[in-house]
């Protein structure tokens, strides 16, 4: 129960934030482009805040491409690259963003084999909403599920527990809930041997995203200085 509510604590404020800064930056330019054509208002283009793109390309796509808008005006279109970063990001081995979508993924809404952010769908996720066949957060949906409020087919551990068959928390329900069967599943599997792992290093997980964020904020405030040194 401690475990569960350090999830829920900690995840869930942060969860917010990223989810609610995902879907403005997404959707934000898109929406503000098509009242102002609706207006009649004519836009001139802005060029991102920041961009960068390696000059090693591998099978057509650049390894790396970052690219930070830091406008309204700059429409949303996908950075693809081996390793991507910007609000939308496709990456073949990484990406970073708002939506990002790769092997390895991280953001407000990353889509992956491992993926880690406010609300995270993969293989093996980790997010405030987790989706996965392994999954980890403080609302989780998948085959074996561990978190605030764990939802499983297969196995389910957290301060609300569902799952099929094995189930255990504060509240569990099961085909073997709280029992002596559930106990010797959860010390046998390979996964909730090692869901609590995360707990120890939730603050250092939560500065993957943080870090970013304000170099983010300070490439998009140097960009409009500049802007503003030009009028």
């Amino acid at each position: 129960m401690a475990g569960s509510s350090l999830i829920v604590g900690l995840v869930l404020p942060f969860t917010f934030m990223i989810i609610t800064s995902g879907i403005f930056w997404l959707r934000g330019p898109r929406k503000f482009l098509a009242e102002l054509t609706a207006k009649g208002v004519a836009m001139k283009p802005v060029s991102p805040a920041w961009e960068y793109r390696s000059d090693f390309v591998l099978l057509g796509r650049p390894f790396i491409h970052v690219r930070v808008s830091g406008s309204l005006t700059v429409p949303v279109t996908p950075v693809k690259a081996w390793i991507a970063v910007g609000d939308y990001a496709v990456g073949w081995l990484f990406a970073f963003g708002n939506l990002a979508i790769a092997p390895v993924s991280i953001g407000s809404f990353p889509i992956g084999l491992v993926s880690f952010g406010g609300c995270a769908f993969g293989l093996l996720s980790l997010g405030g909403v987790s989706l996965g066949i392994w999954s980890f957060g403080a609302l989780t949906f998948g085959w074996q599920a561990f978190g605030g409020c764990a939802i499983a087919w297969q196995a389910a551990n957290g301060g609300v527990a569902l799952a099929h068959d094995f189930a255990a928390g504060g509240v569990a329900l099961a085909l073997h809930a709280n029992n002596d069967a559930a106990r010797f599943y959860f010390r046998s599997s390979w996964y909730f041997q090692h869901a609590r792992l995360p707990l120890r290093y939730l603050a250092l997980l939560n500065l993957l995203w943080v870090i970013p964020m304000l170099a983010r904020w300070r490439m998009v405030a140097r960009s409009r200085r500049g802007r503003d040194l030009e009028i």
